[in-house]
């Protein structure tokens, strides 16, 4: 009988490793003054792979026809950051702006200023991914708004999304062994004096690990005006990845934070090392060399003087061994 129950144990373990799945989380949040930099190309067909448990999708042999790099920001530093009051994340990218919103319960879109002038403006956000979410966990959302370009149009529509599938995620960044599928349909029109002028169908297959904010593959189709736009995406994300678990390996910690002169900052290292500690503001700008030199390993504190820096939201950005790993403060006064 004992052997049995062992035998049984054994089986469950070996089960639960090779079907393992994940759970998008606050975790999984853009990072204010991290640079995503993603690979773009358009594609009449392309195979996404199926759905289901433990899928290995391989799309190694990708290839990109341009390259594309958002650096994600507070939306008040950005030119018209006074339209998403609520926005919490904003980017610019090729002349445009993009601003999302993020908290524990979810993550998503608020709206847009195009590089062509047009504007989207969302006045009910759409929810691009809900906290916690899961294998076989679904949300039906609404999001409505203003889209000007010629005219103000009114959008409204809803959003259907599934995480539809859970495995091996492999394209040219890199193997990614614990990756969710997110599958989202959307169907939404843009009116003008309350007769539709634009239909739009839109779906979207999105791959996260546990600590991806943004996606680390996307394949997106779009229906619009009888015709189909399909591109591929993936996230160079092999240095984002480093820098999530760095982060960790170090056990940093600051406190306290929110400050209003200086913090400590702990850190272990596990290896003699060349250390730099810094400050950098919301756009990736050093404001701030706390110190540079090598330390032994093991356990270190370091106290860090921040009167002279403005209020507001900064990073302490420790390198070891050309690694970097990020922290945010917050500053007032």
């Amino acid at each position: 009988m004992k052997y049995t129950y062992t035998l049984l144990a054994i089986l469950f373990l070996n089960i639960s490793s090779v079907f393992s799945q994940i759970t998008l989380t606050k975790a999984n949040e853009l990072l204010l003054g991290e640079t995503y930099t993603y690979n773009t190309l358009d594609q009449s067909s392309f195979d996404f792979g199926e759905s289901g448990a433990n899928v290995t999708w391989d799309f190694s042999n990708v290839v990109i026809d341009f390259v594309t790099s958002s650096t994600f920001v507070d939306p008040a530093t950005l030119p018209n950051g006074n339209l998403f009051p609520q926005a919490t994340a904003g980017s610019k990218d090729a002349g445009s702006e993009i601003y999302y919103y993020q908290s524990e319960m979810g993550m998503g879109f608020y709206g847009a200023i195009l590089n062509s002038g047009a504007r989207i403006v969302y006045t009910n956000p759409q929810d691009w991914l809900r906290f916690p979410m899961t294998y076989n966990d679904t949300y039906t959302d609404s999001f409505s708004g203003t889209v000007t370009t010629s005219a103000i149009f009114d959008r409204s529509g809803t959003a259907e999304v599934e995480v539809d599938a859970y495995g091996t995620l492999i394209t040219p960044a890199g193997t990614f062994k614990e990756v969710v599928r997110v599958y989202t349909y959307m169907d939404y029109s843009d009116k003008f004096g309350g007769a539709d002028v634009a239909n739009y169908i839109e779906k979207r297959y999105s791959w996260y690990d546990a600590r991806s904010g943004f996606p680390l593959f996307t394949y997106s189709d779009l229906e619009y005006l009888g015709t189909s736009s399909k591109s591929v995406s993936y996230l160079d994300a092999k240095p984002l990845n480093i820098r999530s678990l760095f982060a960790e390996d170090l056990q940093l910690n600051v406190y306290p934070n929110p400050t209003s002169d200086w913090f400590t900052l702990d850190y272990s290292l596990t290896d003699r090392s060349e250390v730099e500690i810094a400050m950098t503001n919301l756009l990736g700008q050093e404001v701030l060399l706390v110190s540079q030199q090598e330390e032994n390993a093991g356990s270190h504190q370091s106290q860090v003087d921040v009167s002279g820096l403005a209020q507001g939201t900064y990073f302490v950005k420790i390198t070891i061994d050309e690694k970097v790993a990020t922290y945010k403060v917050l500053v007032g006064r």
